[in-house]
């Protein structure tokens, strides 16, 4: 990859993270059907980790900023996923269930059975009110891969290309961890201005009014065009 503007890269992605957070707040107080509101709160969780990003990276933490990437790209697949196929709300459910029992079960507390119970009446729960409102959705009790995610919304290359590499980070992979792969610097912020976007799109196809948004996409489709892959 050609490493162009990096400069405009960081400054995009600071006004961007500011536009999404300022979007997010405009959505305090309402009351969400499932995926809006999963949508809302997934946008909220990567504005935290871009915020993050963008406090390290300024302060010259450029090791420790890399290991929130992978987080970020994981929401990512999950709000492009359910836009493009909303019944896949479901099963990111249904996974998220199957793991906290699991979790409940490793801890193997005094009052576990009893926390079994509060998370399996959540559980049913959810999938009463989810089948009162999606009537039409095929309820499928299969977990989902971050592959599965990456795969629904059309982000399969993205997976291979950048997810897996930032798993190294995460994973404490010696090439990792001996800086090899330290020189990925620009790929570092494209990646976390694209799907910070990405999250403030997401938001203004919930009707919430972004001042900035247009403006904001012109510049990453102006800087975008300079990117070239190898």
């Amino acid at each position: 990859m050609k490493q162009p503007n990096q400069a405009g890269w960081f400054e995009l992605l600071i006004s961007t993270q500011h536009e999404l957070s300022t979007c997010l707040n405009a959505f305090g107080g309402r009351t969400l059907e499932i995926i809006p509101s999963y949508i809302a709160y997934s946008s909220a969780h990567l504005n935290h980790a871009a915020e993050g990003y963008i406090c390290l990276r300024a302060s010259g933490r450029i090791k420790a900023s890399k290991h929130l990437i992978r987080s970020i790209l994981e929401t990512y697949f999950r709000i492009q996923a359910v836009r493009s196929r909303p019944e896949l709300i479901f099963r990111i459910a249904y996974t998220e269930h199957r793991e906290d029992l699991s979790w409940i079960a490793g801890m193997a507390l005094a009052d576990a059975s009893e926390l079994k119970k509060m998370q399996t009446d959540l559980w049913e729960e959810f999938v009463q009110k989810y089948q009162q409102l999606f009537p039409r959705h095929k309820i499928k009790n299969e977990k989902l891969t971050v592959f599965d995610t990456a795969k629904a919304g059309g982000n399969e290359a993205m997976y291979h290309r950048w997810y897996r590499l930032y798993c190294r980070f995460v994973h404490a992979a010696l090439r990792a961890s001996k800086g090899d792969l330290d020189s990925l610097e620009f790929t570092d912020t494209f990646v976390v201005a694209m799907t910070t976007l990405a999250a403030l799109d997401a938001l203004v196809e919930l009707g919430t009014e972004s001042t900035h948004f247009k403006v904001l996409k012109a510049e990453y489709e102006i800087l975008v065009k300079t990117v070239r892959w190898n």
